[in-house]
């Protein structure tokens, strides 16, 4: 996808990005992680490239590559994830950022993002 051409129409998903903080049980006092969101409902575009089946833990696991543009946000950063809802039609899906690029021209037009999917759902 060219993003330096990307329209507002390109952007045809709706995801949340969400950051991994660590809550304080109250009975036990043990810090436990857990994700909130951070930006809702975020229009997105998400390119499907590949898709892999490995072995780990003695189990067949799936993993789905693509590659995902938002619109720049200050304060993205890969330690995020990105999860598109579920609907009637499909499950809901939760991706790793692996990294995040700039548009090549300004820097703070887009962000695309190549993630995974599967493995250890964030």
């Amino acid at each position: 996808m060219n993003t330096d051409k990307m329209g507002a129409g390109d952007l045809n998903r709706v995801v949340d990005i969400e950051e991994k903080t660590l809550v304080q049980n109250t009975t036990t006092g043990a810090k436990m992680p857990t994700w909130s969101v951070l930006w809702s409902d975020v229009p997105a575009n998400i390119d499907f490239r590949t898709g892999k089946e490995y072995i780990a833990a003695q189990a067949v696991q799936s993993e789905i590559t693509c590659f995902i543009t938002i619109r720049y946000r200050d304060g993205l950063k890969a330690a995020h994830r990105i999860v598109q809802k579920a609907t009637a039609q499909r499950s809901r899906k939760v991706f790793n950022i692996h990294a995040i690029v700039p548009d090549s021209k300004s820097g703070l037009e887009w962000l695309t993002m190549p993630c995974s999917e599967g493995a250890d759902q964030g």
